[in-house]
C-alpha cells in the first residue's frame, strides 16, 4: 500500500530516484500477481492493483501500467478476470473475488479510462462486450458489481465515439432498456408487498438512467437510438413518475430529464408521450408536492418546456397551472438548503422561466399571476414567523433562555433567504425588458416594495446580501420604467 500512498503524494522525480532507481521492473511484476491461477493470497493481489492505480498516476508511468496489464489484448490480465467474473455470474455462485479486490480494480479502470490511451485500450480488449453480458444477469447479488460496470461503460460511452458503436453492436441499447424495466419493476413490486428496497438496486437504476441520458444527450448518437422510443422506456419513466415517493429524487430528476430530451431531441415523440400519459403523470407529481433536491428543482422547467411542444400539451399547462406549485419552493423553509447549494440557482431558474415565457407567450399571464401568489405567501411567511416569534417572547417573559433568542435569530433569517432568493429569481426573468413592463402592469411593484416592511427582518437588513438582492432587482427595474417605479418607492 504504500506504493499506492506514493503515487498520490510524491512527485515523479522523487519516485524515478527513491523506487525506480533501484526497482526499475516493478510495474512490469505487479500484474503477475493478479494472476487468477496463481497462488497468491487476495491480500497481496489486493495491494497490487492499488499500487498500479497509484504509480499509473505519474505521466511516464502510465504507458508502463498498460503493457503490464496487456489491456488492449483479449487474453489480458483485466480480461482473464473479467471472464472469470462471467463465469460465477453465469453459475449463479458468489464471485471468487473478494470485495476489496473488486473495489481496487475498478478504482484502477477507472482512471484507465480518463486517459485515451487507456480508454481505447479497454475498447480494444472487448470490455464494452463483456459488460453487456454482465447486463444481462439480473441476480441481486451482481447488482453493486453491475452497477460498477455501467459506470465504466458511462465514461467510455461518453469518451469514446468507437465505444457507443460496439455498444449499439453488442445489443447495449435493448439490454440496458431491459435492465432498466426488469429493475424498476421490482422496486414498484417491492413496494406493493411493503418490502425495503435495497440501495445497491436504487444505485443501479439511477446508473443506468444516467448512461441512457448521457447516450440521448450526446452528438452522433441519433441513429443507434433512433427506436427508443417503441421501446419499454417511456413506460419505465412513467413508473417512476407514478411511484415518485418511492424513487430517490436523483431517480426522479433523471427521469424527468430523459423525458424532456426524448422531446427536445425530436419533438413530434410528444404526441407518443402523451398516448402514454406520461406528461399527465409528470404534472401529477408536481401537483403533489416538488421533490427537495436541486437536480429536481432544475430539471422542472425543461420538462414544461417540453410540454409545450404540441398544442394538447401547452393547454394541459394553461389549465393545470403547474407554475403555481413549483413557485412554492421560494417561500418553503425546507427548500432553503436546495436553493442554498449553488449561489446561482434562483437566477438560472429564473432563466429557465423567463425562456419557457418567451418561446410560449400564452403561459405569460398564468406565470406572472403565480409570481404575484408568491409575493402574496412572503406575507403568509411573515406571519407564521412573526407569530411563533411572539410565542417565544411570551414564553421569555417566564423562563428566559437562549433557546427563544435562536429561534429569533432564525425566524430573521429565514426570511432574508426567502427575500434573497425571491430577487435574485425575478433578475433572472427581468432580463426580458418586455416581462418587467407586464410585471409593473399588474402591480407587481407594490408587492415587491412591500418585503422591505415584513415585520421578521433583522435590524441589519439593510447591509445584508439579501438587501443588496432586491435594490440590484429594483434598479433593474427602475432603469427600464423610472417614472413608474419611484412612486412605488416613496409611498412605500
Amino acid at each position: 500500500m504504500s506504493l499506492t500512498i506514493l503515487g498520490y503524494v510524491v512527485t515523479e522525480e522523487i519516485a524515478n530516484n527513491s523506487i525506480f532507481l533501484y526497482e526499475p521492473n516493478i510495474i512490469k511484476e505487479l500484474p503477475d500477481l493478479l494472476d487468477p491461477e496463481r497462488k497468491v493470497n487476495w491480500e497481496l493481489r489486493t495491494a497490487a492493483v492499488h499500487a498500479l492505480d497509484g504509480l499509473g498516476r505519474y505521466k511516464n508511468r502510465f504507458q508502463e501500467v498498460l503493457s503490464g496489464l496487456n489491456v488492449s489484448a483479449n487474453h489480458g490480465v483485466i480480461t482473464f478476470i473479467f471472464k472469470k467474473m462471467q463465469n460465477c455470474m453465469e453459475e449463479g455462485k458468489e464471485l471468487d473475488f473478494p470485495h476489496e479486490f473488486i473495489e481496487g480494480l475498478f478504482s484502477l479502470i477507472s482512471y484507465l479510462v480518463t486517459n485515451n490511451a487507456g480508454g481505447n485500450a479497454l475498447i480494444s480488449s472487448g470490455t464494452v462486450q463483456t459488460f453487456v453480458r454482465f447486463l444481462q444477469n439480473k441476480n441481486e447479488k451482481f447488482l453493486k458489481l453491475n452497477t460498477k460496470c455501467l459506470i465504466v461503460l458511462d465514461n467510455l460511452i461518453y469518451g469514446f465515439p468507437t465505444a457507443f458503436n460496439i455498444f449499439c453492436g453488442a445489443e447495449g441499447i435493448v439490454e440496458l432498456v431491459k435492465r432498466i424495466e426488469y429493475e424498476i419493476e421490482e422496486v414498484v413490486k417491492m413496494r406493493e408487498q411493503e418490502g425495503n428496497q435495497p440501495n445497491e438496486r436504487m444505485q443501479m437504476i439511477k446508473a443506468s438512467l444516467k448512461i441512457m441520458l448521457h447516450m440521448m444527450q450526446t452528438n452522433g448518437t441519433a441513429e443507434g437510438m433512433r427506436n427508443l422510443i417503441d421501446s419499454s422506456l417511456p413506460k419505465s419513466v412513467n413508473l417512476i413518475f407514478k411511484n415518485s415517493k418511492v424513487f430517490e429524487s436523483n431517480i426522479y430528476s433523471l427521469g424527468v430529464d430523459i423525458f424532456a430530451t426524448f422531446i427536445h431531441n425530436e419533438p413530434t415523440m410528444l404526441n407518443v408521450l402523451q398516448e402514454l400519459k406520461i406528461p399527465q403523470s409528470l404534472l401529477d407529481t408536481v401537483e403533489e408536492g416538488i421533490m427537495n433536491s436541486v437536480e429536481v428543482l432544475n430539471s422542472l422547467p425543461h420538462a414544461f418546456s417540453a410540454i409545450c411542444l404540441n398544442n394538447n400539451g401547452l393547454n394541459m399547462l394553461i389549465e393545470r397551472k403547474p407554475m403555481k406549485h413549483f413557485l412554492k419552493i421560494f417561500t418553503r423553509r425546507e427548500y432553503l438548503n436546495s436553493l442554498g447549494e449553488r449561489v446561482d440557482m434562483p437566477v438560472i431558474l429564473g432563466n429557465a422561466i423567463d425562456e419557457l415565457i418567451r418561446h410560449q407567450p400564452s403561459l405569460k399571464q398564468g406565470i406572472f399571476e403565480s409570481i404575484l401568489e408568491m409575493l402574496d405567501d412572503i406575507e403568509r411567511a411573515n406571519e407564521e414567523l412573526r407569530e411563533r416569534r411572539k410565542e417565544d417572547s411570551e414564553q421569555v417573559k417566564f423562563d428566559y433562555n437562549f433557546e427563544s433568542e435562536k429561534r429569533e435569530v432564525l425566524a430573521a433569517s429565514i426570511m432574508t433567504q426567502y427575500i434573497e432568493n425571491i430577487s435574485k429569481f425575478l433578475e433572472g426573468i427581468f432580463q426580458h425588458h418586455p416581462h418587467c413592463n407586464y410585471f409593473i402592469e399588474i402591480g407587481g411593484m407594490n408587492k415587491l416594495m412591500k418585503m422591505y416592511s415584513q415585520s421578521t427582518l433583522p435590524y441589519d437588513f439593510a447591509s445584508s446580501s439579501s438587501s443588496y438582492a432586491l435594490s440590484h432587482l429594483i434598479r433593474l427595474i427602475g432603469e427600464i420604467e423610472p417614472n413608474i417605479i419611484a412612486p412605488c418607492v416613496f409611498n412605500e
